[in-house]
């Protein structure tokens, strides 16, 4: 990250393998340097292999406070993982995705003069982890159980996490488990941090939980259960509740 950023750019780790880079210059500029770091990671060619996902926020388009733009930049960070990992989102619309290596395109046509970058650099290895199947059963038993104490629908767990019923029926038989990495498992991840985040909020009410989950909320603009149902959704409704989670 340094030797691909100025000294004057700030660049911090955020927590685990997050990072967070902010950075005063033309946005077009910035996604170069971001693209052009993230390639790198793949062309290195030492293992383990590594790629980057990277959510990005530009003052004042995306807000004009730092916890306004920390805010979007890490949704569109999970919006990132959540399409399959190693690109860039600097839109919620995900008009501004850069995927892969070797791909032409670029993001952020704006012209204001900051941008705030969360960035993960999950290690991926192209051969296959002995802990894959385990970690897949883990996740799928925690996304049945989540959708099973808040009274979450086979249907709308389907739509939740992008397979078809007859996938969460199988799911429920123990004859299908989600594979680590794929799209439905990153989804997966996702609503059962909805549902920790959700639980903590509520204090273990099941009651409580389940009634959120179907009113009309004020601060997304929709029933939760209805909004959770797309991508934009779902991590809209976790930052949300990550947010609640963490007043003090």
């Amino acid at each position: 990250l340094r030797d691909c950023f100025r000294d004057e750019d700030l660049i911090a780790r955020w927590g685990g393998e997050e990072f967070a880079v902010i950075l005063q210059a033309h946005p077009g500029t910035a996604a170069a340097r971001l693209d052009a770091w993230r390639a790198s990671l793949a062309a290195d060619g030492t293992p383990p292999a590594l790629s980057a996902s990277v959510g990005v926020a530009t003052y004042p388009d995306d807000g004009t406070t730092p916890e306004a733009l920390m805010r979007a930049a890490d949704r569109r960070l999970y919006m990132a993982k959540a399409r399959g990992r190693n690109r860039i989102i600097a839109r919620d619309d995900g008009d501004a995705a850069c995927p892969g290596p070797g791909s032409g395109a670029r993001i952020l046509t704006m012209e204001q003069q900051t941008s705030n970058i969360s960035i993960e650099m999950p290690a991926l290895s192209p051969a296959p982890r002995p802990a894959a199947a385990s970690e897949g059963a883990t996740v799928t038993k925690a996304v049945l159980r989540a959708a099973a104490l808040l009274n979450v629908p086979q249907k709308a767990i389907s739509r939740i996490i992008g397979v078809s019923e007859a996938t969460v029926s199988r799911m429920s038989a123990g004859a299908h488990v989600l594979t680590p990495g794929d799209k439905p498992f990153e989804l997966a991840v996702l609503f059962i941090r909805l549902f920790r985040s959700l639980d903590a909020v509520t204090g273990g009410d099941e009651a409580v939980a389940r009634a959120w989950i179907r009113q009309e909320n004020n601060a997304l603009g929709d029933v939760p259960l209805s909004h959770i149902q797309s991508v934009v959704g779902l991590v809209d409704a976790v930052t949300y509740l990550d947010a609640r989670r963490a007043r003090i």
